[in-house]
């Protein structure tokens, strides 16, 4: 169904809250915690209208990644950019990391899938060029993880289950958490530039 409607199940903008009511030092919304369960507030349809639809809260079995989004944007734990690059793998390997990161006890914050043409591509990766041919062959998924060691737990789980399951898959990985912040600020800045083009 993603496919058919021509949306990505890693374009979740869920945490894209605006306030058209603001109150200056408040919010006229709140943020569920992660172990809340959701249909206690949105029960699922009884209609049997709506039999055949497949609802449920298992994270597990979700198509579009579960994000932290706004529960994690001001908390101030180390991050890590990790791009996959177009490639028929790209998917089953970004989903393969998120379950590992997992156990890891880092969170997946935000995903996006977006074409990144070879200017941005330059910039975001450091004027690293080889990086630039690989950009045009299609969309790149782009995840944030956050949390302790954040950047060396993916750097060492993509160096081992890439060798192991998707050698011919390219990917890029942050170096230092410093670069984390400078590049993900990029990879979301260029991504909202292309929805408003």
């Amino acid at each position: 169904q993603y496919k058919a409607a021509d949306v990505s199940p890693w374009n979740n903008t869920w945490g894209n809250i605006h306030d058209f009511t603001s109150i200056p030092g408040a919010n006229n919304y709140s943020l569920l915690d992660p172990n809340e369960n959701l249909f206690k507030y949105l029960p699922i349809p009884l209609d049997p209208s709506c039999s055949h639809l497949n609802i449920n809260d298992n994270m597990e079995t979700s198509i579009t990644p579960f994000t932290y989004g706004e529960l994690y944007r001001n908390r101030n734990e180390e991050r890590c950019l990790v791009v996959f690059f177009h490639h028929s793998n790209a998917d089953s390997c970004a989903r393969e990391l998120i379950a590992m990161t997992k156990q890891s006890q880092l969170v997946l914050v935000q995903t996006k899938c977006y074409l990144i043409n070879e200017m941005s591509a330059s910039r975001l990766f450091s004027g690293n060029s080889a990086y630039n041919s690989l950009v045009t062959k299609g969309p790149v998924i782009g995840l944030e993880f956050a949390g302790t060691n954040c950047v060396q737990i993916c750097q060492q789980l993509l160096n081992d289950f890439i060798k192991l399951k998707y050698q011919n898959l390219p990917y890029f990985t942050s170096q230092s958490a410093t670069d984390a912040h400078e590049q993900l600020d990029k990879f979301y800045n260029f991504a909202s530039m292309q929805m408003f083009a």
